[in-house]
């Protein structure tokens, strides 16, 4: 899925309530340690790139605030989005998202 299309997608409720038992920090610390295993860093992904991408095009003309809500939606959905498929590629969105929450 990419960047693009993962911003159109939206998991069930079911799903987003699982995760709310997940604490933000930790899944990203998580995720960057099981990405980053053979020494390449996560940010030099493809598809982290290609979502990091996305994700600053669909809230370029947001104020800080209403960004880190995207940014918040982005990562549960990512994590649902991992729930509902059990594709692993739902780290790198997650990163994604969190990379950008992070700065603003």
């Amino acid at each position: 899925m990419t960047g693009y299309d993962f911003t159109r997608f939206d998991s069930d409720f079911t799903d987003k309530v699982k995760v709310q038992a997940y604490e933000a920090s930790e899944v990203a610390m998580k995720a960057k340690r099981a990405l980053n295993k053979d020494g390449k860093d996560y940010k030099d992904d493809p598809d982290y790139k290609d979502a990091k991408y996305w994700f600053i095009e669909t809230t370029m003309t947001c104020v800080p605030e209403e960004a880190r809500i995207w940014m918040e939606y982005y990562m549960t959905n990512a994590i649902a989005y991992g729930i509902k498929t059990k594709n692993l590629d739902w780290r790198t969105k997650f990163l994604a998202a969190w990379d950008i929450f992070e700065t603003l």
